[in-house]
């Protein structure tokens, strides 16, 4: 890939390496069930149901998103949440060199701590 390459629209989002996984599969199928749309109000259900994750998972990886500033999140009780894309195909133009530094930036998660040491499970 050539240093000055520019990912725009949704490819930009798939590609940020300051994202996880995760978030990117996310708003790839919040990006499919928005039909052209600049807003989607698919439910959990169903996010669920194309694989990605619980409830838990799916509100995690959708604060991710507002976080980078790619979606804004209604919640509402009772029915689906209400997702909008903050940035179109043509607003949404980032080069990989500004990619990669959105990445320098990203707090790592720390050091993980096994929940339970190999002796609490012993029988």
């Amino acid at each position: 890939m050539a240093k000055d390459t520019i990912f725009t629209g949704r490819h930009a989002v798939m590609c940020d390496p300051s994202l996880s996984a995760g978030a990117r599969l996310l708003f790839d199928h919040l990006h499919r069930f928005a039909f052209g749309n600049d807003w989607t109000n698919v439910s959990q259900a169903t996010l669920a149901a194309v694989g990605c994750g619980d409830d838990k998972t799916i509100d995690s990886r959708t604060r991710e998103l507002e976080r980078a500033g790619y979606i804004a999140v209604k919640r509402r009780r009772g029915c689906s949440n209400l997702y909008t894309f903050l940035l179109s195909d043509d607003d949404l133009e980032v080069s990989l060199d500004a990619l990669k530094e959105r990445q320098k930036h990203r707090k790592s998660p720390g050091p993980i701590t096994p929940r339970y040491s190999p002796v609490h499970l012993r029988t």
